[in-house]
């Protein structure tokens, strides 16, 4: 049988030199969270982050058992509460029987006196059925509340129930009789427990209560839980255990509704559920009357329908929706005993003080612990993903006792024939990992021959085969890849190379930034030493004007030997350098108020031409054929609205690198 638990993994990087990258990774499984994600096979997991043989469960019946409560009677006998059709069944041993069949839909409660006499509270009616030892059914009474959550016997015969949707504790004496003890004004009394003064402790849903009543002195509040219900309630000696939820949502009345509908479809061939509810973050408490309270167990997004106490102190807990069973001992160390397919542990019963049968739901299933330790089990890991190509170094653990460790490996994420086969079994730590190299790795623990052996945690080294480094952007300041500046103002001659990069396995890169005019062959190194940095200072105060390439090479070299050593390299499109400014040539202003001119540049073309009256505003001016496209462009345009006397155009003119050049016309205007 396969059981599962809670697994991360842990990547550590250290330094190493061999072939390749030089940046060995070690995958270390050694929390609970790291072995969590692996296959627990007839193993158990510790909150300790321990691993060791666990129980050996066997699975009793062919058919759906959905058993919703269990009891004990003085024989070992033990007998199972169902749900939708209302039967009680026997367990023997390994032998599984029907019981009983009461007019009941679901069987919530059940409880057994000294003369094996069985009663079974049952949902939706409040019926209380009487089974006498040889399985005949009578109804005992029934409550006018009509779900009869909890049934108790005290030493004395009396039958102490806990009902809802009222909240009530009845008294029922073996004739059928019965007297509401306590009206709670809670929903519902979910569960009770009876202390050895014959006292009746019992827990409520929806203000999560625990409460006590004694005879002649009524009912106190032992204490208000944080947790909205209190599912389960268990003494073992003078410590009472309480199993409690936080609920998010419970209406018993529409879970009647669901469990009638999921009734009839089941009778018509069709399978359906009925939700308990939706709980979440379940808890287990320890109230001793000279200790006061203490939590024991607390697991978040997950329900507690069942709690037990061996004789030693150990609690059992069954829980939903992921169908697991703890173990917790008295000093705190919690166990994953099993995680059941079905997804939810409904009920347990200790038989002589150890865990005899484990009840599911969704769907239901009854199962036998056959062995309290089987005679060999393991360890699967998860499958671990180095992401790329890895060669193994060793495998080392530490174990109390003998382990054997195998592994194998593949390229692909979920094992299949392409994988290599289990490598040899091996027995000494440290010992090389002797699967090939591979992308992904998986570990496997056996414990074939010492059934005391206890494992603490697993190291594997690796080196990811080296990646080509990536360079995913380049860019210099103040140019645009697509063209020229379009006019856009220069402010000097220094411009910087800004470039992003990234390495796939991890690598620290370094940087050279190369340089050519477009119509040359030859690269010229613009920075002297490689650098770190993802930017680089440019001065082009000494290049000739031209259009130039930019060419940034990453290289992991720090991190890797020269013949393992990666580079890549990007070029950016051709930037435009050019250091003249254009000349205005020529400027005139005439009587009628018409500026004429003409600009040139020695190496690119003229960009934008603007002029401004008297420190006025800049403004546009179209060349004299409407298109900026060469060196040398004409240029007229007219001014008006200007008062008699002396004035100034200023004219400015760009050429395409941002270059700018100005000139000054004084004017009359008559």
């Amino acid at each position: 049988m396969k059981k599962y638990a809670l697994l991360g993994v842990v990547l550590v990087l250290l330094l190493a030199p061999p072939l390749g990258s030089v940046t060995t990774a070690i995958w270390k499984v050694s929390t609970p969270d790291d072995y969590g994600k692996g296959t627990f096979e007839d193993t158990i997991l510790s909150s300790a982050g321990e691993v060791s043989l666990g129980l050996e469960l066997a699975r009793l019946g062919s058919e759906e058992v959905a058993a919703t409560c269990c009891a004990v009677d003085g024989g070992g006998a033990v007998y199972l509460g169902t749900g939708n059709r209302g039967r009680i069944l026997r367990v023997t041993g390994d032998k599984l029987e029907l019981y009983a069949q009461t007019e009941g839909m679901y069987i919530a409660s059940l409880a057994v006196n000294q003369a094996g006499e069985l009663f079974a509270g049952s949902l939706y009616e409040g019926n209380i059925y009487k089974i006498a030892a040889g399985g005949a059914v009578s109804g005992l009474c029934q409550l006018p509340d009509k779900y009869v959550w909890a049934l108790a016997i005290a030493a004395d015969g009396t039958l102490y129930a806990g009902t809802g949707p009222e909240g009530k504790l009845f008294a029922v004496a073996p004739d059928g009789k019965f007297e509401l003890l306590h009206d709670s004004k809670e929903d519902h009394i979910l569960s009770l427990a009876l202390d050895g003064a014959g006292n009746v402790f019992f827990g409520t849903y929806s203000n999560g209560l625990l409460c006590k009543y004694a005879k002649g002195k009524g009912v106190e509040v032992v204490c208000d839980l944080d947790e909205q219900e209190i599912r389960a309630l268990v003494f073992a000696g003078q410590d009472l255990y309480i199993g409690a939820n936080k609920v998010k949502k419970f209406d018993p009345a529409k879970f009647v509704k669901d469990l009638k509908k999921a009734a009839e479809k089941k009778a018509e061939g069709e399978e359906s559920e009925a939700k308990m509810s939706d709980r979440y973050d379940g808890s287990v408490y320890r109230f001793s009357p000279n200790g006061g309270f203490s939590i024991l167990f607390s697991m978040a997004k997950t329900c507690l329908y069942d709690v037990k106490v061996d004789k030693n102190g150990a609690v059992y807990i069954a829980t939903g929706d992921e169908g697991k069973i703890y173990k917790v001992l008295p000093d705190g160390t919690t166990f994953v005993l099993c995680d059941l397919k079905e997804q939810q542990g409904m009920c347990l019963q200790l038989v002589n003080s150890e865990l005899k049968y484990v009840c599911t739901g969704n769907t239901g299933a009854l199962y036998s612990v056959t062995a309290a330790t089987p005679a060999k089990g393991a360890y699967i890991s998860e499958v671990k993903d180095t992401k790329f190509r890895s060669r193994w170094g060793n495998m080392s653990w530490s174990a109390k006792g003998k382990l054997t460790m195998q592994t194998r490996s593949g390229n692909t994420a979920v094992p299949d024939e392409t994988w290599s086969q289990w490598s040899e079994a091996v027995a000494e730590s440290p010992a090389p990992v002797a699967s090939p190299p591979a992308r992904y790795l998986q570990f496997r623990v056996n414990w074939d021959a010492d059934k005391a052996a206890v494992l603490s945690w697993v190291m594997i080294a690796f080196v990811m085969d080296n990646q080509q480094p990536r360079v995913t952007e380049l860019t210099v300041e103040g140019f645009d890849e697509a063209g020229p500046f379009q006019g856009k103002p220069r402010e000097g001659t220094e411009f910087t190379a800004k470039w992003k990069a990234e390495d796939p396995d991890g690598d620290s890169l370094v940087f050279r930034v190369y340089a050519r005019r477009t119509v040359e062959e030859d690269w010229l190194l613009l920075s002297k030493e490689a650098t770190a940095k993802k930017d680089f200072k440019w001065d082009t105060s000494f290049l000739a004007d031209g259009w130039y390439e930019i060419r940034l090479v990453a290289s992991d070299e720090k991190a890797n030997p020269p013949d393992a050593t990666l580079t890549a390299s990007r070029v950016m499109k051709p930037v435009l350098i050019d250091n003249r400014k254009a000349s205005i040539v020529t400027l005139a202003v005439a009587k009628t108020l018409e500026c004429t001119g003409l600009v040139e540049d020695s190496f690119s073309n003229v960009a934008r031409i603007e002029y401004a009256v008297d420190g006025g505003e800049w403004a546009y001016v179209y060349p004299a054929d409407n298109v900026y496209d060469q060196r040398t462009e004409a240029f007229k345009f007219m001014m008006s609205g200007l008062k008699r006397g002396t004035h100034y155009v200023h004219v400015r003119a760009f050429d395409a690198a941002g270059n700018v050049s100005a000139r000054q016309e004084q004017f009359l205007v008559e």
